[in-house]
């Protein structure tokens, strides 16, 4: 039986997408933490869809 294999580059590619995407989902996370403290309502709405769609790109 034959075991499929990565390759060591597309290894890498998916750990820099992991790490990329999930330092922009937290970046987008503070950002609408520090609007929403400040007193934009809109910002929840804003908060709420980064944290739903976020995963999806994970």
């Amino acid at each position: 039986m034959e075991t499929l294999r990565y390759h060591p580059w597309q290894t890498r590619a998916a750990l820099l997408r992991l790490l990329l995407g999930g330092g922009a989902f937290l970046g987008a996370l503070w950002l609408v933490w520090l609007l929403v403290r400040e007193g934009e309502a809109w910002a929840w709405a804003v908060g709420v869809g980064v944290f739903l769609l976020a995963p999806l790109y994970l």
